[in-house]
């Protein structure tokens, strides 16, 4: 339910159920399709703890399992869309690539329903941080960049204040919500099967799509170069067991020669 309050976004709160970090705000947040197609659920928020308890909350903490929601693409490559109503004044707020996590990532802030959605593990962004996104704006392309075990979509979302910044911390998830939750979120879901814009996106600024693609090349690079390091690190590692197992053998030999010789010489 709505509340009827001039500017909803400074009462839009949220409480922790119990021990299990699994959240519920009290203003039910809006979305539309994330994406053009139909792809299944292929990891649920706050699973395979041991995964992640690696990533910390903002205490240092491990999180508590999953912090999104994967959404498989069965090898296909999906058109991203922003999933906020017609009504929300929505702007992307950040891109950006991380070689060791999300890939190519992005998030959406809904300044009307004070929520971000953050998508991950992008094959290209066709959006720019600060830019004003449309109701089912083309933003991203989908694939399986950064730390991914396959192409897929990992989608984060949590509620923030006035001024974007995210609330709920100490949920457990650092703040992240479960998007599938019904109680954090009225799904209505429209089948598009092209983005609101048919026209084709074209970037704000072409150097920084060179710039990405650039950055791309050289991780592609230095994945290939630590690639062959690694084979030769193997090759040089068998060849000094070799060498050490031959060491051994000679020093083996050595003294057994040795042990002939006072053998031989006790004996005149």
């Amino acid at each position: 339910m709505w509340f009827p309050f001039e500017n909803i976004r400074n009462f839009i709160l949220s409480v922790r159920i119990g021990k299990t970090g699994r959240d519920i705000i009290r203003t039910m947040i809006t979305l539309h399709d994330l994406f053009i197609g139909n792809f299944p659920v292929s990891q649920n928020f706050g699973e395979n703890y041991e995964t992640y308890k690696w990533i910390k909350d903002y205490l240092g903490n491990p999180i508590l399992g999953h912090n999104g929601v994967d959404f498989g693409y069965n090898g296909q490559s999906p058109i991203l869309l922003n999933p906020f109503p017609k009504t929300s004044e929505v702007v992307c707020s950040f891109t950006g690539w991380d070689k060791d996590g999300y890939g190519w990532w992005l998030r959406l802030w809904d300044k009307t329903q004070s929520c971000v959605i953050l998508y991950a593990h992008a094959q290209e962004i066709n959006i720019k941080a600060g830019e004003t996104i449309r109701f089912q704006q083309q933003v991203a392309i989908g694939d399986s960049t950064g730390w991914s075990t396959g192409p897929h979509l990992h989608c984060g979302f949590y509620i923030v204040d006035a001024q974007g910044n995210k609330l709920n911390r100490d949920n457990g998830y650092d703040g992240y919500l479960n998007v599938m939750n019904k109680k954090n979120v009225t799904w209505n879901l429209l089948n598009p099967t092209k983005p609101s814009d048919a026209t084709p996106i074209v970037d704000c600024d072409p150097q920084w799509r060179i710039d990405r693609d650039k950055n791309w090349d050289l991780y592609l690079a230095e994945k290939e170069k630590v690639t062959l390091l690694q084979a030769s690190e193997a090759k040089l590692s068998s060849a000094l067991e070799q060498e050490r197992a031959s060491v051994a053998l000679a020093k083996q030999e050595c003294q057994t020669l040795k042990q002939r010789v006072l053998d031989f010489a006790n004996n005149l």
